[in-house]
């Protein structure tokens, strides 16, 4: 490998050993060896070699490379970025409508409820009807917690109770 440092260039590929790979017996150009009718690069960049899509003058660094099947018949093409409205994303911390695609939060906890009941059809369709019926104020509705629906069954169970004439 040889290193260039002002207008010297040194050679640090061998360490002084007699190994015929960093002696050159045999081989013309020796790992470390340097062409002196060569010129050196004058920076870095020269040394590397450009990425393949980068090989063609329509190719900037911000572009990309869309190569299409042999049989497509359709010539490659390079875009750039910009021309596709990259931007950065920033998601929200906070997001406004979690419960979207629902249209509100109650439609979503309502579907919800009747997913994790494991409700049938006609079972969902019977409380939507008791829903817009409570929403219309015409029902009458009373029960608040599940404490009122258990009174209310405590109420009915005496009533249900076969009873027993010896």
């Amino acid at each position: 490998m040889a290193r260039r440092h002002d207008n010297e260039i040194t050679d640090i590929g061998s360490s002084g050993g007699d190994s015929s790979e960093s002696s050159g017996i045999g081989n013309p150009n020796p790992i470390g060896a340097v062409d002196e009718s060569e010129e050196v690069p004058a920076s870095f960049t020269d040394w590397v070699p450009a990425p393949p899509f980068m090989a063609t003058a329509n190719a900037t660094p911000d572009s990309f490379k869309m190569e299409y099947h042999p049989k497509a018949s359709h010539v490659t093409e390079y875009e750039s970025f910009s021309t596709y409205g990259r931007q950065s994303f920033q998601p929200s911390l906070f997001d406004d409508a979690p419960w979207a695609p629902f249209l509100s939060q109650v439609n979503f906890e309502i579907a919800e409820l009747t997913h994790q009941s494991a409700m049938s059809k006609e079972q969902i369709n019977q409380l939507l009807k008791l829903i817009w019926l409570i929403a219309g104020g015409q029902s009458g509705f009373t029960l608040r917690s599940y404490n009122d629906v258990m009174n209310a069954w405590s109420c009915v169970i005496p009533q249900l109770m076969p009873v027993c004439i010896t």
